[in-house]
């Protein structure tokens, strides 16, 4: 048997972060995670308090991450999402526990015709015959202190 040296891939936090992007949310310019393993769009709490915002539906419910975490949320808000001027609106959950502000999730995703094009690093929103509406390029992802949880006591 001939035996072939293993190959070592380099992948850098630059192609395997999460998508994120400027929006404006309500008026406020804030960071987004476009997050195609996600069914709905979900606010922090914390940023909404932030924002100007209509009506909170106050609508208990729990979802569950990737990971298996529970996400709790306390309730629903409609959200205007502004890319390079172009309006978009959501009904986006509030939790009151996850790591980033704005999660764009499938439902934003979908109801835009969002094309994520990671080679190039951007997204394009598109109307229903697919000719590009917006576009914006991805961002450096920022600083997010993640907790970090024990699995056995010291």
């Amino acid at each position: 048997l001939k035996q072939h040296p293993s190959t070592n891939y380099n992948i850098t936090s630059k192609f395997s972060s999460p998508i994120f992007i400027n929006v404006q949310v309500n008026g406020k310019r804030q960071h987004a995670i476009i997050d195609t393993g996600s069914a709905v769009s979900i606010i922090n709490q914390q940023l909404l308090k932030n924002i100007h915002h209509k009506k909170f539906m106050y609508k208990h419910k729990s979802h569950k991450s990737a990971n298996s975490t529970s996400i709790n949320i306390i309730g629903e808000i409609q959200l205007e999402i502004k890319i390079q001027g172009h309006t978009t609106l959501i009904l986006a959950d509030v939790a009151t526990n996850i790591i980033t502000d704005l999660l764009l999730g499938n439902d934003w995703i979908a109801e835009n015709n969002v094309i994520i094009d990671s080679p190039q690093r951007h997204i394009f929103l598109t109307d229903k015959y697919y000719q590009i509406i917006a576009t914006t390029p991805f961002i450096k992802p920022p600083d997010i202190h993640l907790p970090i949880l024990l699995i056995d006591e010291i």
